[in-house]
């Protein structure tokens, strides 16, 4: 039987909710994305349709547009973060650990439904947390 070397440890057995936690995000991410792009889809064409002889309406419609491309980007940040966790980069566990905290923090003082406010904080603070435990450290590989 021949020898393999493997260049990471183990894996131990069982679930790993921080995993599933990751995934979700990606899903939840890749959502919103479709979400702010079709949004600005329909923000461009009423655009398009007004008259210039309306300041006011444009100014916050060009308003809305940049914040739909800045919360765009952020999910698309969002989508490779927990893509780098999914393949256990070395680069996207600090990263993960951050924007976990951001979005806890965004969320406590965003006006979203308490009962949801109450789930999803304390997951992201633990996801943060967990990122930071040596067990978890020693799945991610090393830079080359």
């Amino acid at each position: 039987m021949p020898v393999v070397i493997r260049d990471r440890p183990e894996q131990p057995p069982g679930l790993a909710i921080w995993r599933v936690l990751v995934w979700a995000m990606l899903l939840l991410a890749a959502l919103g994305c479709v979400q702010y792009v079709r949004h600005a889809q329909q923000v461009w064409k009423q655009l398009r349709t007004l008259a210039p002889a309306e300041p006011h309406v444009v100014t916050t419609l060009h308003d809305m547009l940049g914040w739909d491309m800045a919360y765009l980007l952020a999910a698309l940040a969002l989508i490779v973060i927990c893509a780098g966790c999914i393949l256990r980069q070395a680069w996207a566990r600090p990263c993960m650990r951050v924007a976990a905290l951001l979005l806890a923090v965004g969320l406590v003082f965003s006006a979203t439904l308490l009962l949801f406010k109450g789930v999803a904080v304390p997951l992201l603070l633990w996801l943060s947390w967990r990122l930071g435990q040596p067990a978890v450290l020693a799945q991610f590989r090393l830079h080359r």
